[in-house]
C-alpha cells in the first residue's frame, strides 16, 4: 500500500476543524460562555489551551516561510501571540506551584 505525500494529508486538519465546529454548536455557545464567566480561574487554562491550539492550526506551515511583507507581519503576529501565551501559561503554572493550599 503507497502511502500519500505529507502535502495531500495537510488537507485533514479541516476536519479537524469541523469536530471542533461541530461539538461547539452541540454544546452551544451560550452555555460555554455561562461556564467561562462562572469559572474564571479554571478557564484560563482552558483559554490558553484552546488558543494554543489555534495557534498551532493556523500558524504552523511546515517548511515554508514568509517571504512578502504580508507574511511576514502575520508571522511577526504569530510570534508575538505564542510568546504571549506560553508566558501566561508559565505565570498560571507557578501560581498554582507556589499557591498556598487551603
Amino acid at each position: 500500500m503507497a502511502s500519500l505525500p505529507f502535502e495531500q494529508l495537510k488537507i485533514l486538519r479541516v476536519f479537524r476543524l469541523v469536530r471542533v465546529f461541530r461539538l461547539l454548536r452541540a454544546y452551544g455557545t451560550k452555555n460555554i460562555a455561562r461556564s467561562l464567566i462562572a469559572d474564571r480561574a479554571g478557564s484560563v487554562l482552558f483559554t490558553l489551551l484552546l488558543m494554543g491550539i489555534l495557534l498551532l492550526e493556523f500558524g504552523s506551515y511546515g517548511d515554508q516561510y514568509p517571504v512578502t511583507s504580508r507574511g511576514r507581519w502575520f508571522g511577526s503576529i504569530v510570534i508575538i501571540i505564542g510568546v504571549g501565551i506560553f508566558g501566561t501559561f508559565t505565570g498560571y503554572l507557578a501560581n498554582f506551584f507556589l499557591a498556598p493550599s487551603k
